[in-house]
Order: structure tokens, then C-alpha cells, then sequence
């Protein structure tokens, strides 16, 4: 254990060095402590003011349309506008239109008021300010599993989405394809491509596509905590765009028209048909797979019980053994003896 005049000596040399040290060096490192602290939180004024103002401005412009075309405004009547949560996300709620359950549009804006975050954007990249709509239906719609998605995000949207990823695939083209390049469509069957896809909305897409991350349209739920736990809906992800116009017609008025649209959507038999025929398919190979590997488990804890019963005759005495050989023997002349009479049957 250190002596007390031990600490003492040490504690005296160290006070020593930092009297030794450049007074003007010891006023740099000062200064430099006191610019970064008040770069923090200027930053961090700066940044959430920001991101208040562009929540402001979204709330505007949805919340003037929203109240003439549903019956609420708000997650409850007190509170109509966009809400906060936290410093960069904030969202907006409204319910009462037919056809639709509600719309939940919630935006998730760059962490401005993050110093660090901000500085290493530069380096690290940013992904940006980006919104995500949720809209449900609260009618009978027609069961559709579609998705038009960033061509470099197919792989993470499947991963994420099991219904993309079992029954959907990427529609071949003949031609033109009714996306840009930069997108793809995945769909259960092409056939359906064309009314889900009219050219008002190939164009719109199209107008916006650097805007767009994905469209996904399902009748079997998704793992988003904004959907809840609803079956069937239609979810749009977008990078917001820094023109307040175009916000609103893009996050608002695009989502809410192309939902409207697919509430109102009757396929014809023979595509319904061909969809349910599809679904079926696959739901078969599914089940085939399945019973393969109920199959092979149950084999492979067969051959670890004969193993288990091996090695435990092993460790018996050789009368005990002969007994179970004979036992075991008798048993498979059974079981040929049975065979033989189905074959003579």
C-alpha cells in the first residue's frame, strides 16, 4: 500500500508539471473547451429550431387539407396538429374517410441539433429527412401483395417484409417499364401491374422518383409499428423533398389519392383467380418443405436414439446385451413378416 507521503509526493509533482506548463498553452486549450461548448449548443438551437420549423411547415400543409376530407384531425379533437416526439420525430394522425381506417404520416427529420451527427455527416453520409405514411383500409379490398422499391433496397425491403419475400417476385418487361430504371416492381403477377400503375401515377412516379424509397401494398400486415396490427394497407416511404409544395403533393395528396384508389380496385375473376392460384402454389411447396424437415428431425432423433441405445448395451453386462439382440431381432422378423403379408394381400 502507497505511504501517505508517497501520495503526497506524487500529487505535488503533478501540480508541479501543470505549473510548468506555457500559460499560453494552457489559455489555447481553454479557449478551444469554450469554442466547442458553445458550438454544441449553438448547433443544437440552430437544429431544433430547424426541425420545429419544418415540422410547422408540414403541419400546415397537411392539417388544411386533412380537415375537409376526414372526420378528425389529430390523435384526439383537443390535439388536431403534428405532435414531437423526441427532437427529430414528430407525426400526424387523422381518421374518418371512407374506405380507410385512418392515416398515420410520421416524419423522421435529420438529428440537426447533433453536433456530432451534423460534422459527420460529411464523412458518414446522411440519409437524409425522410417521411413513412401508413394508411389502412377498413373496407373489403382486393388481396394484393405489390411493391414498387429502390432497385439497390430489393434485397433489405424482402428481408424485412416476409410477404415480399414469399410471394412476390420482379416483373419482367417485354418493354418499357412503366418505372424508371432506379426502381422495380415486385409483384405477385404482372397482370395486375397495369391498374395498380395507371400512367397518372407512372408519371407522378416518374416526377418524383429520387424522392421515393418504396410503395408497399399487402393484405398481410407488416412489421412497422405505425401500421399496428393491421392486415391490410398501403405504406409509402419518402425522402421529403425541401419544397413545401411538393411535400404536399407527394407525402399527402399522392399517398392519400393512390390509397383511395386501391379501396375502390375490382379485379377482374381471371386476376383474382391467378392471384389465389399463385398464393396456393406457394403455400404448397411451403407446406412440402415444412414436412421434409418435420421428416428429417425426426430421423436424425431416431439415429441419436439408437446411438444412445448403443452405447448403453455397451456399458451392460454381455448376458444383458444378448437379451436385447435377441429382443431387437425378434422385432425386425416382425416387421418383415408384416410386410410380407401386405405384399401378399
Amino acid at each position: 500500500m502507497e505511504s501517505p507521503v508517497a501520495s503526497a509526493k506524487a500529487a505535488g509533482d503533478t501540480q508541479g508539471s501543470w505549473a510548468t506548463l506555457d500559460p499560453h498553452s494552457v489559455k489555447q486549450v481553454e479557449h478551444f473547451l469554450a469554442g466547442v461548448c458553445v458550438a454544441y449548443v449553438v448547433v443544437g438551437l440552430v437544429g431544433f429550431f430547424r426541425n420545429r420549423s419544418i415540422m410547422k411547415s408540414m403541419e400546415r400543409s397537411f392539417t388544411s387539407e386533412m380537415e375537409s376530407q376526414f372526420d378528425q384531425v389529430g390523435i384526439s379533437s383537443g390535439k388536431k396538429g403534428m405532435f414531437l416526439d423526441g427532437l427529430s420525430l414528430c407525426y400526424l394522425y387523422a381518421t374518418g374517410r371512407k374506405g380507410l381506417k385512418f392515416i398515420k404520416i410520421a416524419a423522421e427529420l435529420r438529428r440537426r441539433q447533433d453536433m456530432f451527427s451534423v460534422f459527420g455527416e460529411p464523412v458518414f453520409g446522411s440519409g437524409g429527412d425522410r417521411a413513412r405514411v401508413v394508411i389502412p383500409f377498413s373496407g373489403k379490398v382486393e388481396p394484393l401483395i405489390f411493391s414498387v422499391v429502390r432497385r439497390k433496397d430489393v434485397k433489405k425491403i424482402r428481408n424485412e417484409n416476409l410477404d415480399l419475400e414469399i410471394y412476390t417476385h420482379s416483373a419482367p418487361w417485354p418493354t418499357t417499364a412503366p418505372v424508371p430504371k432506379a426502381l422495380e416492381i415486385l409483384t405477385e403477377n404482372s397482370d395486375v401491374v397495369p391498374a395498380l400503375l395507371p400512367a397518372s401515377v407512372q408519371k407522378l412516379i416518374a416526377e418524383n422518383e429520387k424522392y421515393i424509397v418504396s410503395i408497399h401494398l399487402t393484405d398481410r400486415g407488416m412489421a412497422d409499428p405505425l401500421a399496428s396490427k393491421e392486415k391490410s394497407l398501403v405504406a409509402f416511404d419518402f425522402y421529403i423533398p425541401s419544397d413545401s409544395e411538393k411535400v404536399k403533393e407527394l407525402v399527402y395528396q399522392f399517398s392519400l389519392s393512390y390509397a383511395d384508389r386501391v379501396a375502390s380496385l375490382v379485379l377482374t375473376n381471371n386476376g383474382r383467380d391467378a392471384i389465389k392460384q399463385h398464393r396456393k402454389q406457394i403455400e404448397d411447396i411451403l407446406a412440402k418443405e415444412r414436412e421434409k424437415e418435420r421428416q428429417e428431425e425426426a430421423q436424425r432423433q431416431r439415429i441419436e436414439k439408437k446411438q444412445k441405445e448403443k452405447e448403453d448395451r455397451a456399458s451392460k453386462s454381455r448376458d444383458v446385451q444378448r437379451k436385447l439382440e435377441e429382443k431387437e431381432a425378434k422385432r425386425d422378423i416382425k416387421k418383415r413378416n408384416r410386410s410380407l403379408m401386405k405384399v401378399q394381400k
